[in-house]
């Protein structure tokens, strides 16, 4: 690992174990641990990071001498709750996909459930907050009719006409029930340019049976990307997402990666594929092959990425906490100029659900939305500036 362990504080040290699967190394420096406040501290960062359910199965499965018994115990109480959540969601996740299957609406759910059980093979192992649904563009209005129809409801609520200016320039919808939520993707990502093809994704799909239940999933050459983009979106500001990554490269030790690094620079994610995949190197000792690993460390622009992103890791306010930090590191992962200016003029001219709610604009008038997309980001700079002033 390129990671010196060395400068890195001990509990930082027990969680890349962790997520590293681990198990010898984690025991051996849980063994070191000193005093009720560092077992303190190696929760809450493991809270932060979403690693709550690693930390449990490495440490809480197996009675030991120096694991204070009531870190013991919250450990377990956590998992338990964790598992319960998880088993709730999945049940949901099947539910809806029997509703969508009847009204013949192609869905890939990712991340979620589905990639707790693709790849740590256990739905307890995952910090699980939501469902992720992609479905084609042209099924949105049936995906959402059947959400409806399931009990939930848009987190924003849209006029007919908002509604019909977002869908032709959005690419998620978030919709909540009273016990879960549900994010509705169409074009995966306006991070991802261009979006993945859908019909491409669906004939390379692999299938997945859970208590009777069949559902697609996207074959590894696709997850991957996605994993990847999804975790620059975040600046890569949780230990769990980089595990992610890890713990796809050991569950398909066979991927194509030809295919699937072409998948990527398709969809203008290669850059951002080769942080992810440098930063599960660096911290978790993810095994690569030659030709990729030459690849990986031929880009120097990732090295600089990654070793931003490993510095800031352990920090309360990482990067990416502000818009404008978020938008540098997105830029950053861009695969050329070219695709930087495209990017960030989506990024500024796009409008989000939120833009389109802020005022109606029917007709013809809708072009005018991305016009309140910018004044509202302004906006936004204007009152974090005031902000600071006054503090």
């Amino acid at each position: 690992m390129v990671l010196e362990t060395a400068k890195i504080p001990l509990e930082h040290q027990i969680l890349l174990a962790c997520a590293a699967f681990d198990h010898g190394r984690a025991y051996r420096l849980s063994s070191e641990m000193k005093g009720d406040e560092g077992w303190r501290d190696l929760l809450l960062t493991a809270d932060q990071h979403r690693m709550m359910p690693l930390l449990f199965w490495t440490l809480g499965t197996t009675p030991s001498t120096f694991v204070p018994a009531t870190v013991a115990e919250e450990l377990r109480a956590r998992f338990k709750s964790n598992a319960l959540r998880n088993l709730s969601l999945m049940q949901e996740l099947q539910n809806l996909l029997t509703r969508f299957e009847l009204s013949n609406i192609r869905v890939f759910p990712y991340k979620g459930p589905t990639l707790a059980l693709a790849v740590y093979g256990n739905l307890a192992l995952r910090d699980i907050d939501d469902l992720d649904l992609l479905v084609h563009e042209g099924d949105v209005i049936k995906a959402k009719s059947e959400l409806i129809a399931s009990g939930y409801w848009p987190e924003v609520p849209l006029s007919a006409h908002q509604e019909a200016a977002y869908l032709r320039r959005g690419c998620v919808c978030v919709f909540l029930s009273n016990s879960s939520q549900v994010e509705l993707h169409w074009k995966n990502s306006k991070h991802l340019s261009p979006a993945i093809e859908f019909d491409s994704a669906w004939e390379q799909r692999e299938t997945v049976e859970i208590e009777g239940v069949r559902f697609a999933t996207l074959c590894p050459e696709h997850l991957l990307p996605l994993l990847c983009v999804h975790g620059g979106k975040h600046c890569w500001n949780k230990l769990m997402l980089i595990a992610d990554v890890a713990q796809l490269l050991k569950k398909y030790p066979d991927l194509d990666w030809t295919r699937c690094l072409a998948q990527a620079k398709k969809q203008s994610a290669e850059r951002a594929t080769l942080l992810g995949l440098r930063l599960a190197q660096n911290l978790l000792g993810a095994t690569l092959p030659a030709d990729v690993d030459d690849r990986l460390h031929r880009d120097a622009a990732v090295a600089r990425l990654a070793a931003k992103m490993q510095a800031k890791l352990w920090q309360e306010k990482r990067p990416g906490g502000s818009d404008a930090g978020r938008f540098s590191l997105l830029l950053g992962v861009r695969d050329s100029w070219t695709d930087a200016v495209s990017y960030a003029t989506k990024f500024l001219l796009t409008p989000t659900v939120q833009d389109c709610a802020a005022v109606a604009l029917p007709g013809l008038t809708s072009i005018g939305y991305p016009f309140v997309r910018v004044l509202r980001l302004c906006g936004k700079k204007v009152l974090a500036r005031r902000g600071r002033r006054e503090c």
